[in-house]
């Protein structure tokens, strides 16, 4: 897979400085990070997906430690990382690591997820697991989770508004059902 550049580096040096940001978990990279969560995501599909496939590795069953949404200068998320617990098992070194534990970063846009983990040699080599697509299943959460946030924000009155700018008049109910009056539909319907 191709790697596309970080929106933050198509900032310059000062736009990036009035940012609160913290290094992207799993990467060199610098976003917006929101606080450490436990308990369930807003992703519950992706939840079980990581738990009951990628969790499950070399005899090992690992859990969800904390989950952290990264929104690289958006209103959405764009990352969630997920800090693992016993399952420590790195596809840098083909082994589980003695004390560091693994990171599991889904990227939201691309559908797809990749290891890192925090273990200071492969931070330093700046190791970045084999990308994997998500499955559809949680592509479809993913897509409703977004479509719920767009329409949460709609403002009905503004397009109404725009609407009208635009030439087209607000119709009342009783003009919309009288454009559509056909009584030889009626009387087959009635049949």
């Amino acid at each position: 897979f191709p790697t596309l550049p970080h929106p933050i580096e198509l900032l310059d040096e000062d736009e990036q400085a009035q940012l609160c940001i913290t290094p992207r978990c799993g990467g060199g990279s610098r976003v917006q990070r929101g606080s450490p969560e436990y308990g369930e995501s807003p992703f519950p599909k992706l939840d079980n997906f990581i738990v009951n496939t990628l969790g499950k590795r070399e005899n090992l069953v690992g859990n969800i430690g904390t989950w952290t949404l990264d929104y690289m200068l958006q209103p959405l998320p764009q990352i969630i990382c997920y800090n693992m617990r016993d399952n420590r098992y790195c596809e840098n070194v083909a082994r589980a690591h003695k004390s560091n534990n693994i990171i599991w970063n889904v990227h939201l846009i691309d559908r797809v997820c990749f290891q890192t983990c925090h273990d200071p040699e492969c931070r330093a080599a700046q190791f970045r697991g084999e990308a994997l697509n998500l499955p559809e299943d949680v592509n479809t959460e993913i897509d409703e989770f977004f479509l719920e946030y767009e329409l949460s924000t709609l403002n009905e009155g503004i397009v109404i508004e725009n609407n009208s700018e635009n030439g087209n008049k607000a119709v009342s109910k009783e003009e919309r059902s009288d454009d559509f009056d056909d009584p030889e539909l009626e009387q087959a319907m009635l049949q």
